[in-house]
């Protein structure tokens, strides 16, 4: 993510994310995070009003957790509340020269240049050959008899007492 911040973020607080810190519903892992220059990007609609936040800085922060506004939450901890937040990368994939509204097909096994990270595809889990769906099995089999059998007897209303 590409984060700017009201204020110029100290090394103190970037140490504090580096670390992981403690949010309202726990720990975070810990982050990657770095002061950067302003990336070239289009100006945000509307603007941030300089007279109401005169000093700004910009961090990347990469995080391995998803949790709800998870970066706002972080970057608001250390005292460094976030004013505008582009998540410039997700996994391999990064936005590169995109530009706002801009998009590109991907697939999960596009080639790569050498130096970039390669999503692993997930294997699916492998069924026991002699497996059958429980579909298969005809309404009055063994197993659902033997299911039925176990469950606890129906009671009738009478047994049950008066309505209340």
């Amino acid at each position: 993510h590409w984060v700017q911040l009201e204020g110029h973020i100290t090394d103190e607080a970037i140490r504090a994310l580096k670390v992981g810190i403690t949010l309202k519903d726990g720990p975070t892992l810990p982050a990657k995070a770095r002061r950067i220059a302003p990336p070239a990007i289009a100006e945000r609609d509307p603007p941030i009003d300089p007279k109401r936040h005169p000093l700004t800085s910009w961090l990347e922060l990469t995080i391995s957790e998803g949790r709800n506004r998870q970066v706002r939450r972080m970057t608001a901890h250390v005292g460094f509340p976030t004013l505008r937040l582009i998540r410039a990368a997700i996994g391999p994939w990064q936005l590169g020269d995109l530009a706002p509204g801009e998009w590109r097909k991907e697939t999960l096994h596009a080639p790569r240049p050498d130096n970039a990270k390669q999503p692993r595809a997930v294997p699916k889990k492998a069924k026991p050959k002699n497996a059958k769906p429980k579909s298969a099995l005809p309404k009055g089999s063994d197993t659902n008899k033997a299911r039925a059998a176990k469950a606890a007897p129906k009671r009738s209303a009478k047994s049950r007492g008066p309505k209340k």
